[in-house]
């Protein structure tokens, strides 16, 4: 615990400053005492975090969001980008909630109270041009020779969420996997199930690929079976092309008997795979959102698996497995 002390126009502040070893925030308690006698003080307590809109330097061609968000009892996850907040001010109301900068990986937050109403605040200031986030808490009447108080907690630091979820409950929804969060969350999950089992979080990413890939397979099987069945009436269609190859109206209608006579769905091939399409993509945002990764090795030549491979081995694979299956399905 750290105590600091001053005093300016007959108040005294005092500062208690509570920090945990290991852990990324701490508590922070504000004391304003009245030092004149008769002489009655209005207080108005605040916290705000200050930022420029320049983003850090990072490799890789993923999008990440640099900005404010407010969580709220009217919103429990909003998002005012800078680009808002210079043509309008945030302003709202709510007893219990946070408000943080995100970068890629990081966060710094303000925790209040979570008992007395605040005025969340976003905005851009004039002077420095620099935008800000913060909280504005009641206004407080300081009477002389007595003390007001005002606490709050503050967040430094990555956003691993069972770090986060010791600052605020509804913190780690600062690791934000966008409208796919109730697919993401889960996979991160297994994610972390999967690395406290082998210890290497490269081989956790493929054993969850793989735990995906077994759970859809029943629509990569009806995709597979269709266009299995779609190669073999391949001779078929070319023989139908050929013989109306000046109707388009009669060959339209010979394929219609004939997906109808062999019991094929052209539609099968692709709806199945558009239907998993939610999973993967909700993957791919837990792998750019998970801070776990960054300075993770996997193999020999990959020593951070937040940054593309060095030696491009691993986009020549996926490459080559593309294009192994593109042989499976049938020509257009």
């Amino acid at each position: 615990i750290y105590e600091l002390e001053g005093g300016a126009s007959g108040l005294v502040f005092k500062r208690k400053i509570k920090m945990y070893p290991g852990k990324y925030y701490l508590e922070v308690e504000d004391f304003i005492e009245g030092g004149l006698p008769e002489v009655d003080v209005e207080i108005t307590p605040y916290v705000v975090i200050e930022r420029s809109e320049e983003a850090v330097e990072e490799g890789g061609l993923a999008y990440t969001y640099l900005g404010p968000v407010f969580s709220t009892e009217s919103d429990n996850y909003q998002k005012i980008s800078l680009s808002d907040l210079e043509d309008e001010d945030f302003k709202d109301n709510s007893v219990t909630g946070w408000t943080a900068f995100l970068e890629h990986y990081f966060l710094t937050a303000i925790i209040p109270n979570q008992k007395d109403i605040h005025v969340f605040v976003g905005k851009k200031n004039k002077t420095n041009e620099r935008f800000s986030a913060g909280i504005v808490s009641r206004p407080m009447t300081v009477v002389s020779f007595e003390t007001g108080s005002f606490e709050y907690s503050l967040y430094f630091g990555p956003k691993i969420q069972s770090e986060l979820s010791k600052a605020n409950s509804n913190l780690p929804l600062a690791v934000d996997y966008g409208f796919l969060y109730w697919i993401g969350q889960p996979m991160f999950l297994a994610m972390q199930f999967f690395y406290n089992l082998v210890g290497n979080w490269g081989w956790a990413i493929i054993l969850v690929t793989l735990l995906i890939k077994v759970i859809l397979w029943p629509l990569s099987y009806v995709s597979y079976k269709s266009m299995g069945k779609m190669r073999q009436i391949q001779p078929q269609m070319k023989d139908l092309q050929e013989r109306h190859s000046g109707d388009r109206q009669a060959m339209s209608q010979a394929m219609m008997k004939l997906y109808k006579d062999e019991k094929v769905n052209p539609a099968l091939g692709c709806l199945p795979m558009l239907l998993q399409m939610p999973f993967f993509l909700a993957f791919y945002w837990v792998l750019i959102e998970t801070v776990e990764l960054r300075y993770a090795p996997f193999l020999i030549w990959i020593t951070d698996l937040s940054s593309r491979d060095p030696l491009f081995i691993l986009p020549i694979l996926n490459i080559g497995a593309m294009w192994a299956m593109q042989l499976l399905q049938p020509p257009p």
